[in-house]
């Protein structure tokens, strides 16, 4: 595991910029389902937030799915707790079914359910290109995001989480 240490404090600046190096060198040579830099992914996720706790979260949201890291591996690197559970709100657990994940993220507060929709709105992008490996996510993505959104964010989008199918891989 590499050697990291976070010392911002939630919320400041020097957090986010050590998220940023963080991420960016722990998606290094990662690609995309568009074969792009993942890095771009995270990044593209992080400026569609507002806040910088929501934008160091952004920027870290796939790292435990995607790397050696788990969430106490990141407090004890010395990132904030709450922001580590954000993190871990964020992230997909192999056992846990699409709808249960989804379920659970708008559990997770409000900071966990704006980086995933933004997260969404992202991988909808229809400006991104669209390979073959996309093809079969994009209903799964809108579904996830018409609930997401219902739970507050967009009242006239109420979308039930059993319509989010666990057959849409």
């Amino acid at each position: 595991m590499n050697r990291i240490a976070f010392t911002g404090e939630p919320g400041s600046a020097l957090l986010l910029e050590e998220a940023i190096r963080f991420a960016t060198t722990m998606h290094c040579g990662q690609l995309d389902k568009q074969e792009q830099p993942y890095i771009l992914h995270p990044i593209a996720v992080m400026m569609r937030v507002g806040s910088v706790v929501e934008k160091t979260v952004a920027v870290l949201h796939d790292i435990i799915e995607d790397t050696v890291f788990t969430r106490e591996s990141l407090i004890a690197a010395g990132l904030d707790a709450r922001v580590a559970k954000h993190v871990h709100t964020l992230s997909r657990s192999p056992s846990e079914t699409y709808k249960e994940y989804i379920k659970r993220v708008g559990e997770g507060g409000r900071v966990a359910i704006k980086v995933k929709i933004a997260d969404l709105e992202h991988n909808m992008d229809p400006s991104r290109p669209k390979g073959c490996k996309m093809q079969g996510l994009q209903k799964r993505y809108e579904k996830a995001y018409n609930y997401l959104n219902g739970l507050g964010w967009n009242t006239n989008n109420q979308v039930e989480i059993d319509k989010v199918s666990d057959n849409e891989r």
